[in-house]
């Protein structure tokens, strides 16, 4: 299988509970502040969009075409060729491509619950010289 999910929030259920405390008390305040609950609304819908790779599930997907990462609310279809280079350490990967459009051009894959499977999946596919590891301290190897 090339493929693996992840959803942030399982095994962080405290770190979860905060998130949509904060999220509701911020929507409460500018409620308050432009004097109308719509805004309230507005402001705790997109700020649970702007979070929703903690909350809900993605799927990534490797494969000798590329990467393909299901995100909640974006599809990423990147072949191997648009792909810059691949920094990741035990928890993720951060993929820099070549393409320039408003969506920017880096994004990050977390690996979830089976790191090394994984890591082992982005070496098994990735063209050589686009992964490094970085460790923890901010130098590659």
């Amino acid at each position: 299988m090339t493929e693996w999910t992840v959803r942030p929030i399982e095994g962080r259920g405290l770190a979860g509970f905060f998130a949509v405390v904060i999220i509701v008390l911020f929507g409460v305040f500018v409620a308050l502040v432009a004097g109308d609950w719509i805004w309230g609304v507005l402001a705790v819908v997109l700020l649970f969009a702007t979070v929703s790779r903690f909350f809900l599930r993605s799927r990534i997907e490797v494969s000798i075409e590329g990467i393909v990462a299901e995100f909640p609310l974006v599809t990423r279809r990147i072949p191997w060729k648009q792909i810059v280079w691949i920094r990741y350490d035990r928890q993720s990967a951060l993929i820099r491509t070549t393409r320039r459009r408003f969506r920017g051009r880096e994004f990050t894959i977390l690996f979830g619950q089976e790191p090394q499977r994984a890591i082992e999946l982005l070496e098994k596919h990735a063209p050589s010289g686009l992964l490094s590891l970085v460790n923890r301290g901010g130098s590659e190897s």
